[in-house]
């Protein structure tokens, strides 16, 4: 079977389900799912890295989460979650003191983003119009991911950020942005209260990041020598393989749109 075979048909369960999830699910489902989405990507990540002690990390991931479901306190998980890391990185120094600081301070880079965006879910679903403009935002990054790969493949002649992702071109993310600027822009339009101006910036915006947020995790990935953060999810590799676009996209947007 091709990969890009398995992407469709992988694809094609994970979309009803995710659309399920932004549109329909009932709270406290959608920040249980939110906090899973999380904890598993940051899981995922922890045992790329091969942070020990293994089971401390994954402890503190799981109490993050756990955590911002229940309490969504921002600011106080931020600060014992940073704290926590570097009690477990001071703790647990190796021998190769550079590579295993590289590591935590990666691992921790991630967690913050991490934290954030979920953060962001949860707190847009609680706001009127909340789910309709997370529903837009996802769509957008989806196609801003989908109109890249086939645009590229098509037109792609002038790579983007060839030492982080060869496969990237120019053209690639030119067309990404313009399948998904207007159809992020008919869904707000449509059914959110938004200056078209504001609109049209925010899904350029939206769609700029996503690559972005992609970029760095194929970044790290390549620091690690792997190619996917698991085998979780056929010919799409990990969680986090598939929400590195969304975590900085739907982090950095969903604040400014929250601030109207």
């Amino acid at each position: 079977m091709s990969e890009l075979l398995k992407r469709v048909l992988t694809a094609s369960i994970l979309l009803p389900l995710a659309i399920w999830w932004l549109a329909f699910s009932a709270s406290p489902w959608f920040e249980w799912i939110a906090a899973a989405l999380g904890f598993f990507a940051c899981l995922e990540f922890i045992l790329l890295l091969k942070l020990k002690p293994k089971s401390a990390w994954i402890l503190l991931c799981a109490t993050i989460f756990l955590w911002l479901a229940l309490e969504k306190s921002l600011p106080l998980i931020f600060s014992i979650s940073m704290i926590a890391s570097v009690v477990l990185f001071l703790f647990h120094v190796e021998e190769d003191m550079a590579q295993h600081w590289q590591r935590s301070l990666m691992f921790q880079w991630l967690l913050l983003w991490v934290v954030l965006f979920i953060w962001v879910l949860i707190e847009l679903q609680t706001f009127p119009d909340g789910r309709k403009w997370l529903f837009g935002a996802f769509i957008g990054v989806w196609l801003a991911d989908i109109g890249a790969y086939f645009v590229g493949r098509r037109f792609g002649k002038h790579k983007l950020c060839p030492l982080v992702s060869p496969g990237k071109s120019i053209e690639g993310f030119v067309g990404g942005i313009i399948i998904s600027v207007p159809v992020v822009m008919y869904i707000w339009l449509s059914e959110l209260s938004m200056h078209w101006l504001f609109a049209l910036l925010l899904a350029v915006l939206l769609a700029t990041v996503s690559v972005l947020g992609d970029l760095a995790e194929s970044a790290c990935k390549r620091v690690l020598g792997t190619k996917d953060s698991s085998k979780l999810l056929p010919g799409h590799g990990g969680i986090l393989d598939r929400i590195d676009a969304l975590i900085p996209a739907i982090a950095i947007t969903g604040m400014l749109w929250m601030q109207l």
